[in-house]
């Protein structure tokens, strides 16, 4: 860590005079809005800390529904208000989960986070403008924010722009998509994070997958040599040692090298305390509007659907079917059923006033 100032103010906790080495929380602090973690999410904090101070980047693996992002989180807080780093930190997540990384760092904590993310490429150019620096401090390592969210995406397209940062940590949400060598994404950020390296001459990548193993030995050593490509330089030498870990030596030897490196846990070990989940159905009937597009969509296809029975044009198939799900949904989701709804209904009314 850097002993200077995080970006948007000085943090309350300290580490109570104890060596960095052996730093843990005892308890959960409470934190902004009253919230607090649960016991094996403090240890997970708690090892997210000492992979820090020991320089050593990391997989957070546990299960889903774990609370990952939280961890995360608190970890993050940890470093701006406790550490007193400065270094901006990158969050990189799926498009479907940034309002969620957005509402935990909001409810968890006070740090400055930065929204990067716009379909339009101005106005990318309009954040960079006028939320990454401060007026006057354009050249300087400045930074108005602690953390900056963004997307898959918009590390591929704005590879360039994102590499002027010097990028002290990094975060990557369900870093499965890293597992292809060949990925976008693996390339971009290998263009984006050099500068991070060289600027603090240690930067700290923490990638979070539910799944860290899922067909073979290979994808997994994608995941490893993005964090520690010292430790893990050789795909293939990595490939021939742990194979398809056929025999118990493999999966052992396998273990003892993942183990400083990955923290894995299953709610079933962890989370006794949360109740089992209930699924209750209840059948809701259609209204006469979706009854009416249905069976327009059903009657207009019905040939094709008998021909289907017997394997053929399966794409045409799944394309029905979506237009029948939408006429389940809300009819407004089929193209142009909201206008045609809309004219009707004026029509109905011009008549009922006597127009």
């Amino acid at each position: 860590g850097v002993g200077k100032q995080s970006a948007s103010g000085a943090g309350e906790q300290q580490s109570s005079g104890r060596s960095r080495d052996c730093f843990q929380y005892d308890a959960s602090k409470v934190y902004a809005e009253g919230n607090s973690l649960r016991d094996y999410q403090l240890v997970g904090l708690n090892w997210l800390i000492q992979c820090w101070y020991r320089k050593r980047s990391c997989i957070l693996a546990d299960e889903m529904g774990l609370g990952k992002t939280v961890q995360i989180v608190a970890y993050l807080e940890h470093l701006f208000r406790v550490d007193r780093n400065v270094g901006p930190a990158l969050v990189v997540v799926p498009l479907s989960t940034i309002g969620h990384w957005q509402r935990e760092l909001s409810s968890w904590t006070d740090l400055v986070c930065c929204l990067y993310h716009d379909q339009g490429k101005d106005m990318r150019a309009l954040i960079r403008a006028f939320e990454w620096q401060w007026p006057g401090k354009e050249h300087t390592r400045s930074y108005r924010f602690d953390v900056l969210i963004t997307t898959y995406d918009e590390v591929i397209k704005d590879a360039l722009e994102l590499s002027q940062v010097p990028w002290q940590f990094l975060i990557i949400d369900e870093a499965h998509r890293l597992k292809g060598r060949d990925s976008r994404l693996l390339e971009s950020l290998h263009q984006i994070l050099p500068l991070g390296v060289q600027e603090y001459g240690y930067q700290h990548r923490v990638l979070m997958t539910g799944t860290p193993l899922q067909n073979n030995t290979s994808e997994l050593w994608s995941l490893l040599n993005f964090i520690e490509p010292v430790k893990f330089p050789s795909h293939d030498k990595f490939v021939d040692s742990y194979g398809e870990m056929d025999s118990e030596s493999q999966v052992r030897s396998l273990q003892q090298h993942l183990a400083p490196h990955l923290l894995r846990r299953v709610k079933e070990d962890v989370a006794t305390d949360i109740p089992d989940k209930f699924e209750t159905v209840i059948d809701v009937e259609l209204t006469t509007i979706q009854k009416k597009y249905y069976r327009a969509i059903f009657e207009k296809n019905q040939g094709f659907l008998y021909q289907s029975a017997k394997g053929r044009g399966l794409p045409r198939l799944m394309n029905i079917q979506m237009e029948l799900r939408k006429a389940c949904n809300h009819p407004h989701l089929i193209d142009g059923v909201e206008l045609l709804e809309h004219d009707a209904l004026e029509e109905e009314l011009r008549k009922a006033s006597g127009g």
